[in-house]
């Protein structure tokens, strides 16, 4: 999910593929009488323990990107309609070092992590062998 920060509009592509998917995954997902269709191909609900959105400010979650800074820059470099023949690398690698700084890494992607289901309600559930409530 994407969503950059309070002083940034992402696009309005984005914010719809946002909303989708945030939809799908809370309360859809955990409901067997909505889609009873997925069901019968097979497919079960089920229960979105955490959610984790892609945020500039406020992140609590760093991922370090070292080793998968270059494939992110190639995969924008060939979105020809959105960058032309801007070459995104700089900018990319300096944002990527911003939400690194102070992280013992040099790149990274930064998230803010919501939780539907608590730690301790996940595992009481996973360990009873129950579906999570």
């Amino acid at each position: 999910v994407v969503w950059a920060g309070e002083n940034y509009i992402n696009h309005p592509d984005h914010r719809a593929a946002s909303l989708a998917a945030l939809d799908a995954v809370f309360p859809a997902a955990g409901q067997p009488h909505l889609f009873q269709e997925i069901e019968e191909e097979g497919f079960k609900a089920h229960k979105v323990r955490k959610v984790y959105v892609t945020a500039w400010e406020n992140s609590d979650l760093f991922v370090n990107i070292e080793e998968t800074i270059e494939v992110k820059i190639e995969a924008l470099r060939a979105h020809k309609s959105q960058m032309g023949d801007w070459d995104p690398a700089e900018m990319i690698r300096k944002w990527a070092a911003e939400r690194a700084r102070g992280k013992e890494m040099a790149y990274a992607e930064s998230f803010r992590v919501v939780t539907l289901i608590d730690d301790e309600t996940w595992e009481k559930n996973r360990n009873n062998g129950h579906k999570p409530a």
